[in-house]
């Protein structure tokens, strides 16, 4: 889910991974901790409750009756998330 993201936004973020519904990203550089931080504020304001991890990660672990149309509302938000940045 994340890989798509990664692609578009390579400055941003790097290392997406993730097994089944758990997820994560890290945002890249010095100023990481600092965009991922307004990313989840953001994110919080589109409707999603995400995490942070560690110092630059993103972190995702929706509930078990997470849906695709879940997942597309979630990379849509990411998306407009990441785009505000």
């Amino acid at each position: 889910m994340f890989h798509l993201n990664q692609k578009k936004h390579s400055i941003l973020i790097g290392n997406a991974r993730g097994v089944g519904t758990f997820i994560a990203v890290d945002f890249l550089g010095h100023i990481g901790p600092r965009q991922r931080d307004s990313c989840l504020a953001r994110l919080l304001k589109n409707g999603v409750l995400a995490a942070g991890c560690g110092n630059q990660s993103l972190r995702l672990r929706p509930a078990l009756i997470f849906k695709p149309l879940h997942a597309e509302l979630f990379l849509d938000r990411f998306e407009k998330s990441l785009s505000q940045l």
